[in-house]
C-alpha cells in the first residue's frame, strides 16, 4: 500500500514522522512531499532523505503561496467593519493562486494517482491545488492541532460561501472542504466547529503515537531536525522552556513591544533563572528572541514544538506559554503552566473577542489535558 503525506506545515510534517515510525506492516510505505511554504522548512529535506523515514522526500518551491500571503493579516478577516473590504480581496488572490497553482509543475516523478491514499493538510498550497485540479479524493488533516475547534463566526460564513463556489467549480473550498476531501483527520474529534462535522471524521492520537515510540525511534526522529537546523542533544541539567505565540501578529496584544515585555515579565515571574532558558517561537512569530534572551537557547521557530521531547537528555522544569496547543505534549516536565486570557488582559485590557475566542478554545483543550497548574 502506498501512502502520500503532503508535509507543507510543521505539525503535519511531525505526525507524519510519527506514523511512519508507527507503520508494522511493511507493505505500506510512506512517501511525502516538502516544501518552502513555510520558510525554512526546506533545510529538512535532506536530512529526512538519509534518514530512509520515508520511501520517497518529493520537495518543490512553493513561490506562489509566498506571494499570496503577502501583507496577510489574521485581523482582517475577524473583525467587522474590516472583513467586508479585506475578504473580497482575499478572495480574488485566492482565485488568482488556484489559476496560477494548475499550471505549475509538480516535483519530478510525483503522480497522485499511484498512492493508495493521500493526506493534505486543510489550508492553501500550490499541491493543495494541484490534487484537486486532477480531481484526486484525499483525506485532509488539521494543520495544527485542534484548529477545528476553533469557532470564528466570520471564518465560519466564509467557509460556507467557498462551499458554494466549490460546488460550482469556481475554487477550492476553504479549511479541508472541497468536494475532493473524503474525510478529515484531527488529533481530537470533540468540540469540533460545524462545517468539518460535514464531513467523515477520523481520529488520529498524536499522544499514543508519541508513546508507542521506542527510544531508539524517538532519537532517530529528533535526529533529523538536529541535522537541520543544528539543535543541541547533550543536557546536563533541567531546562525551562517557552512556547510563544505570535501575540501581536494575531492582534491579540497591540505591539511587538507589548508582546516583548508580555514574555520578559511571565519568565521573570514564573521561571528559575539558574536554569537554563530555552524557547521555542510559533512558526508566525517573527520576534528576534535571541535580542531578548541572548542566554537563551533558541530553537527554529520551524521545528514542531512536541519534537523537542524526543531528546532523550533533555529534562523539563518548567514549561510555559500563553496559548500554545504545543503544551499538551510535554507530559513529563514537572510544571506546565497556561497563563492565557486573564495573563494577556493585564497588557490589553480591550483584548478582541474574535481573538480571545482562539486563546479560550486552545486553553480549554490544555485544561482537558489536566496541567500541573493552570493559572
Amino acid at each position: 500500500m502506498k501512502k502520500l503525506i503532503l508535509c507543507e506545515r510543521p505539525y503535519i510534517l511531525y505526525k507524519a514522522l510519527l506514523k511512519a515510525l508507527n507503520e508494522t506492516d511493511v507493505k505500506v510505505e510512506y512517501d511525502i512531499v516538502l516544501s518552502n511554504h513555510i520558510s525554512e522548512m526546506e533545510a529538512l529535506y535532506k536530512p529526512l532523505r538519509e534518514s530512509g523515514i520515508f520511501h520517497k522526500v518529493y520537495y518543490y518551491d512553493d513561490k506562489l503561496y509566498q506571494k499570496y500571503i503577502e501583507n496577510e493579516n489574521l485581523t482582517d478577516y475577524i473583525k467587522f467593519p474590516k472583513i467586508l473590504f479585506s475578504w473580497p480581496k482575499k478572495l480574488k488572490r485566492y482565485f488568482l493562486y488556484q489559476k496560477f497553482a494548475k499550471k505549475e509543475k509538480k516535483p519530478k516523478g510525483l503522480d497522485f494517482k499511484k498512492y493508495d491514499e493521500i493526506l493534505a493538510n486543510d489550508g492553501v498550497s500550490t499541491m493543495n491545488f494541484k490534487l484537486n485540479s486532477e480531481k484526486i479524493y484525499y483525506i485532509t488533516s488539521e494543520h495544527a492541532r485542534g484548529n477545528f475547534t476553533i469557532k470564528i463566526p466570520f471564518h465560519i460564513i466564509a467557509v460556507w460561501i467557498t462551499v458554494l463556489l466549490d460546488r460550482l467549480n469556481l475554487i477550492v473550498a476553504y479549511s479541508g472542504m472541497s468536494k475532493y476531501v473524503k474525510a478529515v483527520e484531527v488529533d481530537c474529534a470533540e468540540n469540533l466547529v460545524s462545517y468539518i462535522k460535514k464531513k467523515k471524521i477520523r481520529e488520529c492520537n498524536i499522544k499514543e503515537l508519541e508513546e508507542n515510540l521506542s527510544e531508539e525511534q524517538k532519537d532517530k526522529l529528533y535526529q533529523v531536525y538536529a541535522k537541520a537546523y543544528h539543535l543541541p542533544d547533550k543536557f546536563e541539567k533541567e531546562v525551562n522552556l517557552l512556547l510563544t505565540n505570535p501575540l501581536y501578529e494575531d492582534k491579540i496584544l497591540n505591539s511587538e513591544k507589548e508582546q516583548i515585555q508580555c514574555y520578559l515579565d511571565a519568565v521573570q515571574e514564573y521561571m528559575d533563572s539558574s536554569l537554563t532558558l530555552m524557547i521555542k517561537a510559533h512558526p508566525r512569530d517573527s520576534i528576534k528572541y535571541e535580542q531578548i534572551f541572548p542566554n537563551a537557547i533558541i530553537i527554529n521557530s520551524v521545528v514542531s514544538a512536541e519534537v523537542l521531547n524526543c531528546c532523550k537528555s533533555l529534562k523539563y522544569h518548567i514549561v510555559l506559554t500563553m496559548v500554545s496547543s504545543s503544551i499538551l505534549s510535554f507530559r513529563t516536565a514537572k510544571k506546565r503552566i497556561v497563563l492565557g486570557e486573564p495573563y494577556l488582559r493585564k497588557y490589553n485590557p480591550h483584548l478582541d473577542k474574535n481573538a480571545l475566542g482562539i486563546v479560550d478554545t486552545l486553553v480549554e483543550a490544555v485544561k482537558d489535558e489536566k496541567c500541573n497548574e493552570v493559572e
